[in-house]
């Protein structure tokens, strides 16, 4: 890479409503949860990880591999037998990893290039804001050893490096060298306000470097050095400015404000030099051309900075440096504070995508928007603001208690999980305790099933097929029970 402050170190979105009352959520986040007994199993190695050191100069780069002496390993996957009963009769449970303090989030890639999926998951640590105490973050990879409900543990980010808040990666090819990196924001602003950790915000690389043991190995740079007053959730990677390399959009915030950049990409790797975009945005940028003119725009919901619930920046001409020239429009107001918008592909039907949107909010708190999943739409002209539709029904937070700051839902993922033919949505309740599916039936019209209770304040509920065998699975973490389960269909 170019520039950032770079370490020896070892091998990403904390939602919103996990962590805004700062204090006593964390306590109630580090409550007893139930991480589930089943037949799977997780065994953990650091067996190729080296002990982080740090470096001193800012221009060197250090790299992660694995001690010489491993043998090829060959991973495997298989058949998914039934697991534990979910609330939804037609689906089982597997839990992948349990008892793992601040399980925040988990996403699914192909690390070592091998044709199999490994399960990346980022946790927070333990946290004890009762005593005033956060605990730092890891990177956790999942090799499958016989079957997704089998796996070995290989740390990515070991809790030594420090790093607070290691939000959920964005994980793709950033440097086309054939194989996935992994890029995280980091921090959160309750860090600024702790005595011995003070701001915590970061946005970090890891490039992938090989394979040594049939484990992927990793060489980081810190894009963002850690100890930034504004923190990042997963970024967005696309090719902003057209030359055919891919460029990184990240959103900054604190607690009342939001700046979104982005970060060229040339043949050296990625400028650290932030490029401004505008003020506002929030946690999870998409780049999307939504006027047509063939270029990127950027799209991103809004939880600190208000009022506006959703906006996006258009794409104009260029300055005389040959950045981009970018407007500031409203999408939409009226849905509250909102934590994820995705364009979702083939919502409609094939080639037909749609822009969906989840809130956070407390119907049990006054002068609060209905808690819930809503489409969003453009009418001939995008400048102007959408309208919006909501698609799911009874996502209903929990009570704020005291200081307890509860909100729903959370993240949200799709795909075709009954699979008859369309596209349904997977929602995280959040302060809602409980997991939902959004059965599409017809076009535009959803059925919203509870999948699963008492697993609140879910980072992740991606859709997946760790297997491989047409069949999608759902891919759930939950900060509260500590774990990250994977329910399968049938069985």
């Amino acid at each position: 890479m170019r520039t950032g402050r770079a370490s020896n170190g070892r091998l990403g979105v904390p939602h919103i409503g996990m962590l805004v009352a700062a204090t006593s959520l964390f306590v109630a986040a580090c409550g007893s949860g139930d991480a589930g007994s089943d037949e799977s199993s997780t065994e953990v190695s650091d067996s190729v990880v080296d002990q982080p050191t740090s470096s001193s100069d800012p221009a060197v780069e250090s790299t992660t591999t694995a001690p010489s002496t491993i043998a090829p390993r060959t991973w495997s996957t298989g058949p998914i037998a039934p697991g534990e009963p979910a609330d939804d009769p037609r689906y089982t449970h597997h839990t992948l990893i349990g008892d793992i303090g601040g399980a925040a989030g988990a996403v699914a890639a192909d690390l070592n290039g091998d044709g199999i999926l490994e399960v990346v998951v980022n946790t927070f640590g333990m946290i004890d804001m009762k005593n005033v105490n956060v605990g730092t973050s890891s990177l956790i990879a999942l090799y499958q050893d016989g079957g997704p409900t089998s796996t070995e543990a290989h740390t990515i980010v070991d809790e030594d490096e420090g790093y607070y808040f290691l939000n959920q990666p964005w994980i793709g090819d950033i440097d086309d060298d054939g194989d996935p990196d992994i890029i995280a924001g980091i921090g959160f602003f309750v860090c600024a306000s702790i005595s011995g950790v003070g701001p915590c915000g970061a946005l970090v690389l890891w490039e992938n470097t090989g394979v040594e043991g049939g484990i992927a190995t990793w060489s980081k740079t810190e894009i963002i050095p850690d100890g930034q007053e504004l923190f990042y959730h997963r970024p967005a990677v696309a090719d902003i400015d057209g030359d055919g390399l891919l460029d990184i959009i990240a959103i900054g915030e604190t607690s009342r404000t939001a700046e979104t950049f982005w970060f060229r990409g040339s043949a050296d790797g990625i400028d650290d030099t932030p490029l401004p975009v505008g003020t506002g945005g929030g946690s999870l940028p998409v780049a999307s051309d939504v006027d047509g003119d063939g270029d990127l725009d950027i799209v991103s919901g809004q939880y600190f900075q208000t009022p506006e619930s959703v906006i996006w920046f258009e794409h104009g001409d260029d300055d005389a440096e040959g950045n981009p020239i970018w407007t500031r429009h409203t999408i939409n107001s009226d849905i509250g504070k909102v934590i994820q918008v995705s364009l979702v592909p083939d919502l409609d039907g094939p080639g037909r995508p749609g822009w969906v949107a989840s809130n956070h909010t407390n119907t049990t708190r006054p002068d609060q928007v209905e808690s819930g999943v809503y489409r969003l739409t453009p009418g001939d002209d995008p400048r102007q603001p959408w309208s919006s539709t909501i698609l799911s029904t009874g996502i209903v937070s929990r009570p704020t208690v005291g200081t307890a700051f509860q909100a729903a839902p959370g993240v949200f993922s799709w795909g075709d999980v009954d699979g008859d033919g369309d596209i349904d949505l997977t929602v995280s309740g959040d302060g809602d305790d409980r997991l939902f599916l959004l059965e599409q039936d017809a076009v535009g019209v959803f059925t919203t099933h509870v999948l699963q209770t008492s697993y609140a304040q879910a980072g992740s509920m991606e859709v997946v097929d760790l297997n491989g065998d047409g069949s999608l699975e759902i891919l759930a973490s939950s900060f509260e029970a500590k774990a990250v389960r994977l329910y399968v269909r049938g069985g």
